[in-house]
């Protein structure tokens, strides 16, 4: 076979290769067995020209040398098991070491025994290729690879055998390399295909994989989305805020952006109410058309804010909204809002309630501060007065009726008791001032006093009577009349001299907490059945100035006032545990009602005891004392006298098996009337007590809640008053 020939038939096997090469692929074990069929076909080309071309021989041992090498790294890639970035350069200085030494002609043999490494290494990438095939298990392609690397291993030794023999190549093994070629090629082109064909399933499940781990995790992320939604929604439904984007033209149509959906809970309107002029309906209830003003005041906001706004619901409940907003105004004059809104009428409900309880808390700290002044000041009072009085008596019981001095005595005792009066009336505007409480029905209390009230007005006005059905309290029949008279009086001067009217109204029910708290003086009264009684006139009103100080002492909106005033009523009923709530605005009139506490019908009865014939007087005044002694004397008892708390614990240790009654001042300097008490029943503990003060039997009982035996003497007193006082202590019925 001629040279030509054989370049020919190695230039088919290239061509031959490239064409199957295309079918394999481009993956790099694909340009591993192009790279290695190029270079076997070459070093054929190279071999079969050697005799004319004799420098072609040593580039042949250069290509050769490729040729194997680049077949086992292609089937290294195969099997999984590529090789370094060492493994081509080392190659190609291997072969260039052998192309020298055949270059240089004497070395010959030692290029050829400088090639059996690439032997070696053929060898045993085929015994990698027969033992570990890739998974998922061998194939007949992969089970070739290692006949092909087989194949040039016998080759490349019988190659090498040849050029040590001869030192050239025979043309029957150049035909050999030539044939052998192509059967090779074939052989790892259909390996690659089956690589690519593996590969491409491994990157299929590869994505099936990633398509898989998306999805969960798309999975994961609708989860949290609908949670994330869930949780919007139950925040939106349950909270007391609603958010807002809204557009508004200049001639005040809205356009909805969006609207969250606790706008329709707070509200009761759909959002669908906002859009064009609906928006009006919150507004205005029914009607749904906007006025200029509420365009305007909607254009007018500033860019951000916070505005509180009312909004009539469905049912026409009133809501407060409180909404903080930022908007912008376009071009073309629209605006737009976005924002968010929150129900605050509770929590102004709340705030007023608080001023409420804080202006209450204020008139009882008046009234607290107003009770220890006149309760001071009646003290002093009382004990001055009680020593004219009891004085006058005994002056006048001894001077005969004819005597001048009498009518004198007469006019100095009725001066002291008025002075005693106005005392008690100082009390009264602080609650403090002493109570005779009776059974006493309500309605017919009114009846009675209707010729009196009658007189209080002018023959213009017109007096009317409504009284609801018996109701009875227990009450001081003489203070409650004044209060009365009072109110009646107060109506008729608001008239200011026009015809008019004036109803007293009387009834009874339950009252509330509310209904306490709207109402004066009832700071420390609890819900229940309360009895009312109304004075309602059509007179001038009072404004909310004059409410705030209509119980003041001495605060009048007459020329001259009448000094305590309602004070004095607020003090009274405060000392029978109710109040009293007036409702006026100027032009409308005014509405007085008082509430009295309406008692559940139980009641003790004292067992009758001994007289009392000795007793006790304590008092830190000298001159009280000596006029008590003198009223006991004269009615028979036998007085002890003691001059402050501490003589009268000495005095009662000493000698408490002769005195059977105590009478004892309750306000002393030093150690005050609870003190001593405390001390005189430790002593005796069944000692009756008769408490001399000028405070209420309420205050008292306030003082002396679990007290038996102890009766209250109202000062200044009178003889009478003080023996009946030690008789009903003693447990003597009078």
């Amino acid at each position: 076979m001629s040279d030509q020939v054989l370049a020919a038939l190695g230039l088919c096997a290239n061509l031959l290769g490239l064409a199957m090469l295309r079918y394999a692929g481009t993956s790099p074990a694909a340009w591993f067995t192009l790279a290695w069929a190029l270079a076997a076909t070459w070093t054929t080309i190279f071999f079969s020209s050697s005799p004319d071309y004799p420098m072609l021989a040593s580039v042949a041992q250069t290509t050769a040398t490729l040729s194997i090498a680049l077949h086992c790294g292609g089937v290294l890639i195969l099997v999984e098991r590529a090789p370094g970035r060492w493994f081509l350069p080392a190659m190609f200085s291997l072969g260039l070491a052998r192309s020298l030494l055949v270059w240089q002609g004497p070395f010959e043999l030692g290029a050829v025994w400088l090639g059996q490494p690439v032997t070696a290494l053929a060898a045993a990438v085929g015994f990698l290729a027969w033992r570990d095939p890739p998974r998922p298990g061998p194939t007949l392609a992969y089970r070739l690879l290692a006949t092909t690397v087989a194949a040039f291993v016998v080759i490349n030794l019988v190659t090498d055998y040849s050029l040590t023999r001869d030192g050239s190549l025979s043309a029957t093994l150049v035909a050999s390399w030539i044939l052998l070629v192509p059967a090779l090629l074939g052989t790892q082109v259909y390996a690659l295909a089956e690589y690519r064909s593996l590969d491409l399933r491994r990157r299929a499940e590869s994505l099936e994989q990633k398509i898989a781990e998306r999805t969960r995790e798309i999975s994961r992320i609708n989860e949290s989305l609908a949670h994330s939604e869930e949780r919007y929604r139950t925040v939106s439904e349950l909270s007391s805020d609603f958010s807002f984007a809204l557009r508004m033209d200049r001639d005040g149509h809205v356009e909805r952006e969006w609207v969250t959906e606790a706008f329709e809970r707070i509200t009761g309107y759909p959002p669908e109410t906002l859009d064009g002029s609906g928006w009006a309906i919150l507004l205005h209830g029914d009607q749904r058309s906007i006025t200029a003003d509420d365009v305007r005041f909607v254009h007018s906001l500033p860019a951000q804010g916070r505005i509180e706004y009312p909004v009539v619901r469905p049912d026409g409940e009133t809501r407060w909204l409180e909404v903080v907003f930022r908007s912008e105004t376009g071009a073309d004059g629209t605006l737009r809002a976005v924002g968010a809104a929150r129900d605050v009428t509770d929590a102004r409900a709340a705030e007023e309630a608080r001023r409420d309880l804080e202006r209450q808390v204020e008139r009882a700290q008046r009234s607290e501060s107003l009770g220890v002044v006149t309760g001071g000041i009646a003290h002093d009072f009382n004990n001055l007065l009680a020593v004219i009085l009891g004085n006058a008596r005994l002056a006048r019981d001894e001077l005969p009726p004819e005597s001048p001095a009498s009518d004198k005595l007469s006019r100095l005792q009725d001066a002291a008791e008025a002075a005693a009066h106005l005392t008690q009336q100082m009390l009264a505007s602080s609650g403090s001032a002493p109570l005779s409480l009776a059974a006493l029905e309500l309605q017919g209390f009114i009846e009675e006093t209707h010729d009196a009230l009658r007189a209080r007005v002018g023959p213009h006005c017109k007096l009317e009577l409504q009284l609801g059905e018996a109701v009875e309290i227990r009450a001081d029949a003489t203070r409650l009349r004044q209060v009365l008279v009072d109110l009646v009086t107060n109506a008729h001067e608001a008239l200011e001299g026009r015809a008019g009217q004036i109803t007293v109204r009387s009834g009874h029910g339950p009252v509330d907490r509310a209904g306490l708290a709207r109402a004066h003086g009832a700071e420390s009264a609890q819900p229940g059945d309360y009895a009312w009684l109304e004075v309602i006139d059509n007179g001038t009103g009072i404004d909310a100035e004059t409410r705030a100080r209509i119980f003041d002492p001495f605060f009048s909106t007459r020329f001259s006032g009448r000094g305590l005033g309602l004070a004095s009523v607020l003090g009274t009923l405060r000392a029978h545990g109710g109040g009293v709530d007036i409702q006026s605005e100027p032009g409308r009139g005014t509405r007085v009602r008082i509430l009295l506490p309406v008692p559940d019908g139980s009641a003790t009865q004292s067992a009758a005891a001994p007289a009392a014939q000795r007793v006790l007087v304590v008092d830190d005044d000298e001159a009280v004392l000596e006029l008590a002694s003198e009223f006991l004397r004269r009615a028979g008892f036998e007085s002890h006298r003691a001059s402050g708390g501490a003589v009268a614990i000495d005095v009662f240790a000493r000698k408490c098996d002769e005195i059977d009654v105590v009478v004892l001042d309750l306000t002393m300097p030093g150690m005050d009337g609870r003190e001593v008490f405390e001390q005189l029943r430790r002593i005796r503990p069944d000692l009756p007590v008769v408490l001399a003060t000028g405070y209420s039997r309420g205050t008292i009982e306030e003082r002396f809640p679990d007290e038996k035996q102890v009766s209250v003497l109202r000062k200044p007193y009178e003889p009478e008053q003080l023996i009946d006082a030690i008789r009903a202590a003693h447990g003597e019925a009078v």
